[in-house]
């Protein structure tokens, strides 16, 4: 796992954003509160939030914090003059805590989760308050959580005096469908940067897919394109063997600026360290890939995006879990393909074989999925769903079986996408399970043991 580590000290930072907000409960106002924002300036961390109001009981609206379990939303209240707004979705308040004696901040209200942020600019006196469908776009990106994979190359030059330069070599080109026209994503690193004490200077970076020649789309379009943002992310995910999400999606036209961050409060962030299996795609067949699959996931049912999607995030999961719960949760995925391409079938020596005979895996010498003997990965699964133990000698069985699962349903996922099945030289995590044959008669006995 990759464990967050909160490298910046708040207390003397000055806020992002600082504003008067109302809360929006089953649609009553709130009390006029206070806000303070922390953005970060990469990836690695999550954003802050801090909450005052005053006293709910000295409040002519004594219910308005009523009910804190449960979702509300966060509207600001700013002056019009100033063209900027901000909203919060799908916000959860933990609690509210009043200070004895005081009524003007004499509530700390908590927050721990925020479904969606958006800041919203209008650029010019003229902007109308809502946009209009036709506007053309100007500038669309997706800002990713941590991703090393497919990164520009780049050479840092630095002189006597300190001043740097960065050289970049080379941007790849991803290349995803938007109804009946070519969407072209370019992968780039973006710096920001933060003025900490004693005149340091605070440097964070985060990966971005930019969208190139955006003026030929428009915001009514917006929602369409943020879903191939998620859907470029996830079969980069399958590439990388590295979970990657949309973290911020920034959107402008001539007249409007918008900026929506996703759970800025528990930003999903991979639960594996990138570097430990190796990508399953090499990153100088990243393009081809995606001029490859991009065109085969268009024509995939929704049922069947979401059985991809599925199992790409079976393997690589924003949330920890054993390692036995890993492999029902992969094993389930795999189900799930079988069940959606053919859903007349219903026993899983039947359906998982017909799903393998239509999309070939390529890949022999593993751990087989299904065995008469009652000694294949289906034996695992079967002991685990029916609350065995796998335990003792069978934990060394667990481990080697979770990592020949990995490689069946990657390649199968694979062959439903229509990509040739090649072995990257980085590759640790296939070499490994080949590595591994020898072993495979001694396991499987003790298995079905």
């Amino acid at each position: 796992m990759t464990t967050r580590h909160h490298i910046t000290d708040y207390v003397d930072i000055k806020p992002s954003h600082e504003f008067d907000a109302r809360f929006v409960i089953n649609g009553r106002p709130s009390p006029l509160c206070g806000v303070k924002l922390w953005l970060l300036i990469d990836c690695h961390e999550d954003a802050r939030i801090q909450v005052t109001g005053s006293d709910p009981a000295s409040s002519p609206h004594p219910r308005s914090f009523d009910g804190t379990i449960g979702s509300q939303r966060m509207v600001s209240e700013i002056d019009p003059a100033w063209g900027f707004e901000v909203e919060a979705d799908a916000l959860h308040v933990r609690r509210v805590n009043t200070k004895l004696g005081q009524r003007v901040h004499g509530a700390d209200i908590m927050i721990d989760d925020i479904g969606r942020l958006r800041f919203k600019r209008r650029l010019g006196k003229g902007a109308a308050a809502e946009a209009d469908p036709c506007e053309t776009l100007t500038t669309i990106s997706f800002r990713l959580s941590d991703l090393n994979y497919g990164s520009p190359h780049t050479i840092p030059i630095t002189d006597y005096r300190g001043n740097r330069k960065v050289k970049v070599l080379q941007f790849r080109t991803l290349k995803m469908r938007l109804a009946s026209r070519v969407v072209k994503l370019e992968l780039h690193r973006h710096w920001n940067w933060h003025q900490g004490k004693f005149d340091q200077l605070v440097a964070g970076s985060s990966p971005v897919l930019v969208v190139k020649q955006s003026q030929s789309l428009r915001w009514g379009q917006l929602e369409e394109i943020q879903q191939l943002g998620q859907d470029a992310c996830l079969l980069l995910t399958l590439a990388a063997r590295h979970l990657a999400v949309v973290h911020v999606v920034v959107a402008a036209t001539k007249e409007r600026h918008l900026e929506e961050w996703m759970y800025p409060l528990n930003r999903q962030r991979s639960t594996t360290e990138e570097e430990a299996t190796g990508p399953l795609i090499d990153e100088n067949e990243l393009e081809d890939y995606f001029s490859s699959v991009a065109v085969r996931w268009s024509a995939l049912t929704d049922q069947q995006r979401d059985a991809v999607r599925q199992a790409i995030f079976s393997i690589h999961p924003a949330v920890e879990s054993s390692i036995e719960g890993s492999f029902l949760r992969m094993f389930t995925a795999l189900e799930g393909l079988a069940k959606t391409w053919f859903p007349d079938m219903r026993r899983i020596d039947k359906k998982i074989p017909a799903l393998m005979t239509a999309f070939p895996p390529g890949v022999g010498g593993l751990w087989p999925i299904i065995d008469p003997n009652e000694d294949g990965l289906d034996a695992i699964r079967n002991r685990l769903a029916h609350g065995g133990s796998m335990g003792g000698k069978r934990m060394e069985a667990l481990s080697v079986g979770i990592d020949h699962l990995q490689i069946w349903i990657e390649k199968i996922l694979l062959a439903i996408l229509a990509f040739p099945n090649k072995v990257s030289p980085q590759d640790w995590l296939s070499r490994h399970v080949q590595q591994q044959r020898s072993e495979l008669p001694r396991l499987r006995a003790v298995v079905k043991a």
